[in-house]
């Protein structure tokens, strides 16, 4: 099939195009047997690890998308993800976070409970990382709890090294009123980087 043929068809209704390349490309009743085993080896292997789901698994089990809380989580996603500014992202988030009842999950989900723990545990060894750099000497133990869960939030939207050194510069300048030369900063991201590859998170 060529672009034009393609570009052709693109309004057409999906039921007439699929019965028109069903006619036109036909599978022989051995492919149509071999990919029934497939699908049905594939529902099986899914089944089976149904009791190994990760935390991410768990957590959309406990908020499906055809829960109310559900659709406000994915509304949450896009708000974080398409909007330019940090009003009108705030607005949605209080919209998508107020259109349902959260309440009615408290101690419902031993997923979620199992991802909190998970972040705290996360957020604990990423706060020993940065304590260890310790930009201010002889600061509280609380004292870059703020930067580290940017970091840990950063590394759970995927960010890379030079990622995490430009939040910390910009954290430590904005926050902290301290500059941070970037190249120290590339060398803390650098080990949390490391650190999130050895721990099998990342």
């Amino acid at each position: 099939m060529t672009w034009d043929g393609i570009d052709a068809d693109k309004y057409r209704a999906e039921p007439e195009a699929v019965s028109d390349l069903l006619q036109r490309n036909g599978l022989s009743p051995q492919v149509r047997a071999e990919i029934r085993q497939d699908a049905e080896n594939l529902v099986r292997a899914a089944r089976s690890s149904a009791r190994r789901q990760g935390l991410v698994e768990g957590f959309l089990q406990e908020f499906p998308l055809s829960a109310p809380e559900g659709l406000a989580l994915m509304c949450l996603a896009e708000a974080l993800l398409r909007t330019p500014d940090a009003a009108t992202r705030d607005r949605l988030i209080a919209q998508a976070l107020g259109s349902a009842d959260w309440a009615a999950h408290l101690g419902q989900s031993q997923q979620v409970t199992t991802m909190k723990n998970e972040v705290r545990r996360q957020s604990s060894c990423v706060r020993e990382i940065v304590s260890a750099w310790d930009a201010i000497p002889g600061s509280r133990p609380d004292e870059y709890d703020c930067l580290v869960d940017h970091i840990v939030s950063a590394l759970h939207r995927g960010a890379d090294v030079p990622t995490l050194a430009k939040l910390i510069e910009d954290e430590c300048r904005d926050h902290f009123g301290m500059p941070v030369d970037l190249q120290a900063a590339l060398l803390l991201a650098e080990r949390i980087g490391d650190w999130w590859v050895a721990d099998g998170t990342s």
